[in-house]
C-alpha cells in the first residue's frame, strides 16, 4: 500500500508530512537520518522508501516494512484496508502469469517485511557481482519474462481485447461478478469435494460469502496440478494444528447457488 502522508521521526521529534511535497533525494536523505512511520491512529509501524521497477525506479513511494507491525485496527493494514472502486476494462483478457504474479504480490505485501533503502544500498554491490558472474558462466543474458506472459486463462485475447486489470479487495459483493479479484484472509476450511474440486472458505466475517473453488479451469489448463490438489488439503490440515493459516487467492468472481 502506498502512503500519501506519514510521520517522520528524528531525534525524538515526530512530524506529519505529505510525501508529494518532497523529492526522491530529500526522502532518501530523511530515511538515512530518521524513520518514517505509519500515519494510522495508534499505529507505529515503520515505513521505507520504495522505487517502482517498471519505469526504471523513477516513481517512488512509502510502504510498510512489515504489514504485521500495524496495530490490529489500523486502517492502513492490508487486511483492514477498504479499497476505492476501480473500473476494470471491459473485454479484458488475463494470462496465467498475470494472475499468479498478482496473487504472489499481494501475499508478499502481507507476509514479507521489506528492506529499507539503507539496507538495499549495502547489498547492491554484491548483487551486481553475482549477476555478472552468472552471465559469464551462461555465456548469454537471461531474458526476463513479462508479468503478463503465458496462455490466456480468461477473457478475449483477440484484436478487440484489452489487458485486464486485477485488483485486491477487502470484501467481495455481487457487483464484482465477472471481475478478476485477489483476496487475503484467515482460512477456515480446505477440502476436496466428490468431483475432485478444491474448496477454500475463510473465517473472516467480511469473506464468509466466498467459496474459493479450484475446479474446471485448472483441470483444463493444468491437469497435473489438478490431480495433486489433495496436497493443498493435506498441507492445511498439518498447519492448522500449529496455528492460524492465512491464504491469498485470486480468480474470476462468479455466482453459484446464491453464493459468490
Amino acid at each position: 500500500m502506498k502512503y500519501e502522508e506519514a510521520y517522520y521521526v528524528q531525534a525524538d521529534e515526530k512530524t506529519k508530512i505529505e510525501v508529494s511535497n518532497y523529492t526522491q533525494q530529500q526522502l532518501e536523505k530523511m530515511e538515512q537520518e530518521g524513520e518514517f512511520h505509519c500515519p494510522g491512529e495508534n499505529c507505529d509501524a515503520k515505513l521505507c522508501l520504495v522505487h517502482h521497477s517498471k519505469n526504471g525506479g523513477r516513481t517512488y513511494f512509502l510502504k510498510a516494512v512489515d504489514d504485521n507491525k500495524h496495530s490490529s485496527k489500523c486502517g492502513y493494514k492490508i487486511g483492514n484496508y477498504k479499497a476505492i472502486s476501480i473500473r476494470e476494462p471491459e473485454n479484458g483478457y488475463f494470462t496465467e502469469e498475470q494472475v499468479n504474479n498478482h496473487v504472489k504480490m499481494v501475499d508478499k505485501d502481507v507476509n514479507e517485511p521489506l528492506k529499507t533503502h539503507k539496507d538495499k544500498k549495502k547489498e547492491s554491490g554484491a548483487r551486481k557481482d553475482k549477476k555478472s558472474e552468472h552471465r559469464q558462466e551462461k555465456g548469454e543474458k537471461q531474458i526476463r519474462k513479462t508479468a503478463n506472459s503465458g496462455r490466456v486463462v480468461y477473457g478475449n485475447d483477440g484484436f478487440e481485447g484489452t489487458k485486464g486489470r486485477m485488483s485486491r479487495s477487502y470484501i467481495i459483493g455481487s457487483d464484482d461478478i465477472g471481475k478478476m479479484k485477489t483476496i487475503y484472509g484467515n482460512v477456515n476450511k480446505v477440502q476436496i469435494d466428490e468431483y475432485g474440486q478444491l474448496h477454500i472458505s475463510y473465517k473472516d466475517d467480511r469473506l464468509n460469502n466466498i467459496d474459493v473453488i479450484a475446479g474446471p479451469i485448472i483441470e483444463h489448463n493444468y491437469p497435473v496440478v489438478y490431480a495433486n490438489l489433495h496436497l493443498v488439503e493435506k498441507y492445511f490440515e498439518e498447519k492448522r494444528n500449529i496455528g492460524e493459516v492465512h491464504l491469498t487467492t485470486g480468480g474470476l468472481i462468479t455466482e453459484k447457488k446464491e453464493k459468490l
